[in-house]
């Protein structure tokens, strides 16, 4: 006995029995009834394809559709409030002749409607109040601020244009070559510091620069940051150290094991030693500041 169910009803298995079976039985193959479909070949998959299946819809969608599903909730609620407070429903009541139908379709209608006033009454209006206090209090927040940035701006702009030498306390320094005793401490503390990292080349000339500044040694000092890692740059910088000590210059070397920061760091690290000063000078490696840059 042939098997004469539908294709696409039986297991995939079967198709081949089925197959062999239309092969022997001409009459089953001549009948109208469909063909089994050969199975189409699925494209490969590609990469720019999503993992999901098409079976999870988008969020989108759902969200859509979920706003759809409400606007229309919302659009006959306003339409059976409208008709029950303008009176449709009793130019409506002549179609209707049975009485009884129409009292029930009446207080349906009815109780609808005052349920729609009522949740209006106690939900719609109280979130729709509180989202313009809401509004209202950002609003008056931005007003506040633009009030606020005009009036600093009026303020340092127009009303307190005031010279910035009458605020701060200028004194002329002792000219070049008139250094003494008794006006050395007119000079403030100044340090200059020289991060370097394996800057072989110029490591001793921006000593050299740094040395020769027209400043009192006594209130100078210079501040090597040394982060090198090349044996050859530390034995210059070491030796053009030693060489500027012995001609009275104060200058302080300092390593460090590790380049947190960078120079940066180097600096940073650093701050402890230079808290009595007043000014600091920072020249990188490769600057070569004039003799009166400090003054």
């Amino acid at each position: 006995m042939t098997d004469r169910t539908w294709p696409w009803l039986r297991p995939r298995h079967h198709e081949d029995e089925h197959r062999r079976l239309l092969a022997e039985d001409p009459a089953e193959s001549s009948s109208p009834r469909r063909q089994p479909r050969t199975p189409r070949a699925q494209p490969p998959p590609s990469s720019s394809v999503s993992s999901v299946g098409p079976s999870a819809p988008p969020n989108r969608r759902r969200w859509g559709r979920l706003v759809v599903g409400v606007a229309w909730i919302v659009a006959g609620a306003i339409a059976l409030v409208y008709a029950a407070r303008s009176g449709h429903l009793d130019r409506a009541r002549a179609a209707l002749k049975d009485e009884e139908s129409w009292r029930r379709v009446t207080e349906h209608v009815n109780s609808f409607a005052l349920l729609a006033l009522e949740f209006r009454r106690l939900v719609v209006i109280p979130f729709l109040r509180v989202f313009v206090m809401i509004c209202a209090l950002m609003s008056a927040l931005v007003a506040a601020d633009r009030i606020f940035h005009f009036y600093v701006a009026l303020y340092w702009r127009w009303v307190s244009r005031v010279d910035p030498k009458s605020k701060w306390r200028f004194e002329p320094l002792p000219e070049p070559g008139s250094v003494s005793a008794e006006n050395v401490k007119d000079f403030p503390n100044v340090v200059v510091q020289l991060p370097m990292f394996n800057e072989k080349e110029v490591c001793q000339a921006v000593i050299d620069a740094a040395c020769q500044l027209d400043w009192p040694k006594s209130r100078m000092m210079v501040q090597v940051l040394d982060d090198s890692t090349c044996a050859e740059t530390r034995r210059r910088i070491e030796d053009k150290v030693f060489e500027h000590r012995e001609r009275g210059v104060n200058v302080q070397h300092r390593t460090r094991t590790n380049r947190g920061g960078y120079k940066a760091g180097a600096m940073n690290d650093a701050m402890g030693d230079i808290e009595q000063f007043d000014h600091c000078a920072v020249f990188d490696a490769d600057f070569d500041p004039a003799p009166d840059f400090l003054r």
